[in-house]
């Protein structure tokens, strides 16, 4: 083969190889956010089922289905789309809770299976709404409704159908989710949260183990500033850092130091006093300093160089420390996003969503497949990491619709003593369901605007 075409061959071969691994993280990073979502709908289920509430359909991905079948009063079903799952309970809502009138509260007459006559009633047992997420989609896809039909056999038993999950009609109330007392259905709403902090924190825990935590050290500092006077040496690993006579935030790594001075360095002015606490040679030592304005960059600086990486635990201790911070870290992360969300200091193409998350988990899994498949396998549990926090976060909200607003409703409950009106509450959820579909409208909308003009590209310095 001539050596222009060798050449030319060579080079589509290496563009279609870069286009497949493209194409092979964005599948591993829709995989990857639909397992998180998957995960959290896991643990409303295994909570369900302990405090006997039926279950009418645990579901694997969304749209249609391609396997179903029932066990036991539960369908159990995988769907189409391998985005996250669904849980969805008997009595979830004020049409589920015993009451099988029509939605306009009059019964339809018709011919019953098993009897000459009786009444065929079609409620609308509308679920709780999918709890959209504004940064990392929660992709649940319960149905709309769900048609149910009493029947009535020969023994003269009841049965309500839910599309083909069977309840005896003098069972509902033992079974509906809302029948059940306020501390159960607090356990079973904050269960997918809590499930979400629990695969976080097994992720951290083999992230560690096979690479540690990261240690920041200092180098050196910057001449001619107030902090080459302060008594840092070379060598010292940084603990915590904060302000002078002010409680301190824990940096042993350089993420934690980044997010510290993103949050707080726009406030420095020639009076702030910070101060330091390293460790040198196996002692804590308390440093004072102040940064310094860098005139070229016109913002102020600590005038400390650092080096580090990520190094293995000295022991047992250490590696459950190093773990259980990677999952705190991460969920200081978000709270700390949203507070500067609230405060309009973050821009517009800061925000993702769903398409967002996906672009940019591809992205760095792509780029950093190219120092070996384990790499890649580490920066993924990372993201993984950080996304289950913030899925766990983020649910916790107290907005209508979110498992969060479902929780304060029976906080309120439990203090009160005194339900809400079931009805009211479905309407609050059902309000707040709408605001958040616009909010997700408006974040998938910034996605593909991020798309377009490159903006995911620049963040990740494509």
């Amino acid at each position: 083969m001539p050596e222009g075409l060798n050449a030319g061959f060579h080079g589509r071969r290496s563009g279609l190889i870069k286009e497949y691994m493209t194409i092979i993280s964005i599948i591993i990073a829709i995989f990857g956010l639909g397992f998180l979502v998957f995960f959290h709908e896991l643990g409303h289920f295994l909570a369900a089922k302990l405090c006997h509430v039926g279950v009418l359909e645990f579901s694997i991905g969304m749209g249609p289905r391609v396997l179903s079948r029932v066990i036991g009063n539960t369908r159990y079903s995988l769907k189409l789309l391998p985005f996250g799952g669904s849980c969805a309970m008997l009595g979830e809502d004020s049409a589920g809770s015993g009451d099988f009138s029509t939605p306009q509260g009059r019964p339809e007459r018709s011919a019953a299976i098993g009897a000459s006559a009786d009444q065929k009633t079609s409620p609308s047992d509308r679920f709780s709404a999918a709890e959209a997420l504004l940064t990392e989609s929660r992709v649940d896809d319960r149905r709309s409704s769900y048609d149910a039909s009493m029947q009535v056999d020969s023994s003269d038993v009841q049965w309500i159908d839910y599309d083909g999950v069977r309840f005896r009609s003098d069972e509902i109330a033992k079974y509906s989710f809302n029948e059940k007392s306020a501390p159960q259905r607090f356990f079973i709403c904050i269960a997918g949260v809590l499930n979400n902090f629990i695969l976080a924190t097994i992720l951290a825990f083999v992230l560690v183990g096979f690479c540690g935590y990261d240690r920041l050290y200092v180098m050196d500092t910057t001449p001619d500033t107030p902090v080459a006077e302060a008594g840092f040496e070379r060598g010292d690993a940084l603990q915590s850092i904060g302000y002078e006579g002010k409680a301190q935030r824990a940096v042993p790594g350089y993420r934690d130091l980044f997010i510290w001075l993103y949050v707080n360095a726009t406030d420095f002015d020639e009076n702030t006093k910070l101060e330091a606490v390293v460790l040198r040679d196996g002692e804590k030592m308390t440093l004072h300093f102040q940064p310094y304005y860098d005139t070229t960059q016109q913002k102020y600086r600590l005038g400390i160089r650092f080096y580090g990486g990520r190094f293995l635990p000295a022991g047992p201790r250490e590696f459950v420390e190093d773990a259980f911070y990677e999952v705190r870290y991460n969920t200081t992360v978000v709270i700390q996003s949203l507070r500067l969300l609230v405060h309009g200091r973050v821009q517009r193409q800061e925000v993702m969503g769903p398409v967002g998350a996906v672009t940019v988990m591809g992205s760095t899994v792509e780029q950093s497949s190219q120092y070996g498949a384990l790499n890649a396998f580490l920066v993924l549990l990372e993201l993984l990491v950080m996304l289950s926090a913030n899925l766990g976060v983020m649910n916790l909200l107290p907005v209508p619709a979110l498992d969060g607003g479902r929780l304060l409703f029976i906080l309120l409950e439990m203090i009160s003593r005194r339900r809400l009106d079931p009805q009211l509450e479905e309407r609050i959820n059902q309000i707040g369901m709408i605001l958040l579909l616009l909010l997700m409208a408006v974040v998938m909308s910034n996605d593909i605007l991020n798309l377009f003009t490159g903006a995911y590209s620049a963040m990740l310095g494509h």
